[in-house]
């Protein structure tokens, strides 16, 4: 766990600190009490002065000052109740726009199936115990009796937020909203055939266009609800110009698998074709992906045996960090253009128009010969 240091207490109240270079010229009799940092020695911030929100600031001036990386958090008796790191601090100030909860935590969502098998339903069981914040439905067609039921079931257990999806039309949205018995619903994941490794359309024959599902879905949800439930759109969003127009089209956030999947955290190792740098991407309804979700749950009775999704590779994009970057400045400057100072006001500000292909050459650079064709 690359775990460094660890406060040492009796019976509740701090004693000291071991950390890993006091251990390093230790021997294994020695006792903890002999090689550690005592309390007389430490810095420390009590309870009161920590307040209900820490003060990033002020803790690393303090850990600045004394030259330490750690500062237990005691109240006036001594007993611990925290531990304030400076790896913490730098982390929040670099992440200080992150999604957080109440206690500091970066919110969590996880994809579910269903129906749900029994191992399945008491591993969202769990995930729901571990402080999960959303629980996705990841399902190809949610507007189905079976999954709406199974959620109903599910969602009466957890106290987690529920993103029903996906969905892309109109009658769906108002299925779930006008007779499903959903409890925590936090929105709707819209979108069918549109991902970039997504084969749906090509096989079934069944689809409906990302900015179009968003369009129809935000349009019911806004009409009957306001903003009380969120719109995802998922699929097809290459670059923030796609992000914005999904945004402008009712949706609250956007879904990105193939952007996400050239970053340096996803999983898969890099890959060089012709000295260019990328990275190994799949759909979870590809054959790969079907044949190890067979072998991992052998208790699933029905297996999808068509596959709707393909593999491949995406470009490197670097850090997660960096490809956030680039899109939170885009889709500013884009709302910039449009007048809207949020994503309220960009959903009743925006205006689309129809352009033709000519229209569409236009918009991409022109008449230059770039670098890379020389």
């Amino acid at each position: 766990y690359r775990i460094s240091g660890l406060p040492v207490v009796e019976n509740g109240k701090l004693v000291g600190i071991i950390t890993r270079r006091d251990t390093i010229g230790a021997r294994h009799t020695d006792h903890v009490r002999s090689v550690m940092t005592p309390r007389e020695k430490l810095t420390v911030m009590f309870e009161d002065e920590v307040g209900e929100e820490l003060d990033v600031d002020a803790a690393l001036e303090r850990m600045y000052s004394s030259r330490v990386e750690k500062l237990p958090v005691v109240d006036r008796e001594w007993r611990l109740t925290g531990l304030i790191t400076l790896k913490d601090l730098l982390r929040m100030r670099e992440g200080q726009e992150s999604s957080r909860d109440d206690e500091g935590r970066l919110r969590v969502g996880a994809a579910i199936p269903a129906p749900l098998t029994p191992l399945q339903e008491e591993r969202v069981l769990k995930l729901d115990e571990a402080g999960c914040d959303l629980l996705a439905l990841d399902v190809a067609h949610a507007q189905n009796r079976n999954v709406i039921k199974a959620i109903e079931k599910v969602s009466k257990k957890v106290s987690s937020w529920i993103l029903f999806g996906n969905i892309a039309t109109a009658e769906a949205a108002e299925e779930v909203l006008g007779s499903s018995e959903i409890e925590s619903l936090a929105g709707f994941r819209v979108g069918l055939g549109g991902g970039s490794i997504c084969t749906t359309t090509v096989v079934t024959g069944v689809g409906v266009p990302t900015l179009t599902a968003t369009a129809l879905v935000a349009d019911v949800v806004r009409e009957k609800l306001g903003d009380k439930y969120s719109v995802v759109s998922d699929g097809g969003i290459r670059g923030p110009g796609d992000a914005i127009k999904a945004l402008a089209a009712g949706a609250s956030a956007v879904m990105m698998g193939s952007v996400f999947a050239g970053a340096e955290e996803a999983p898969g190792d890099k890959v060089f074709i012709r000295g260019v740098p990328y990275k190994k991407y799949r759909g979870m309804a590809s054959p790969s992906a079907l044949r190890g979700r067979y072998a991992a749950d052998r208790y699933s009775s029905t297996v999808k045996r068509v596959p709707e999704g393909i593999e491949g590779y995406v470009p490197y994009r670097g850090s997660v960090s960096s490809i956030v970057r680039e899109f939170k400045l885009a889709i500013q400057a884009g709302m910039g253009y449009i007048g809207a100072a949020d994503i309220r006001q960009l959903w009743a500000k925006s205006r689309f128009v129809l352009r033709s292909q000519a229209g569409m050459q236009e918009a991409k650079p022109h008449t230059v010969i770039s670098g890379d064709d020389l």
